[in-house]
């Protein structure tokens, strides 16, 4: 009985030992790894890749606009985009003008959109400029603008004279320029 005594005693005090010198091994690596040199490896020249992947991605694009308006006829309309599966179009600059409406005569025109389920029309802030080269008038729109368009969805264009434009048969082109914008990543 003796012995067995003295052999959980001796066993005890191997398990305590054991221990103790465990958590002062712990303290000691913990307050080295505290003190470690850091050594950086990403410089201005070599900048570490990173994305914050709470904001979705964004693709700058420019649409190009060309809306016709038939000789006789006031009113213009181009499909001009339509958006990518998965991405959302938005519209924040308008650079547009005319030079081919005759004197007298001006010009209005809208952006038409679907966001949300939702049509929007969005007018362009066209004023007259000083005559050009040419004789005519000459209209600008050159402004910020904030539109949205969902996936699969298309963007047009709508231009509107106040009189229509003579030349027989054919068309011209009542206004060109580019919107501005991007594209961002939807998910599904």
């Amino acid at each position: 009985m003796k012995r067995v005594k003295n052999y959980l005693l001796g066993s005890a005090v191997i398990v305590v030992a054991a221990l103790v010198l465990s958590l002062v091994a712990d303290i000691r690596r913990a307050v080295a790894d505290e003190f470690k040199d850091v050594r950086i490896i990403n410089t201005e020249s070599v900048p570490a890749n990173v994305r914050d992947v709470d904001t979705p991605r964004r693709t700058p694009v420019q649409i190009k606009v060309n809306t016709f308006i038939n000789f006789g006829e006031i009113v213009g309309e181009a499909d001009i985009y339509t958006v990518p599966m998965g991405r959302r179009l938005v519209i924040e600059h308008a650079a547009l003008e005319s030079e081919t409406v005759n004197a007298g005569n001006g010009i209005r025109a809208t952006l038409s959109s679907r966001f949300a389920g939702e049509s929007f029309i969005h007018p362009l802030d066209i004023r007259a400029q000083t005559a050009n080269g040419l004789g005519g008038p000459l209209f600008v729109a050159n402004h910020p603008l904030l539109a949205f368009v969902d996936p699969r969805q298309v963007l047009t264009v709508t231009a509107e004279v106040n009189e229509p434009k003579d030349g027989g048969l054919g068309f011209y082109n009542a206004l060109t320029g580019t919107l501005s914008g991007y594209l961002e990543e939807v998910s599904p």
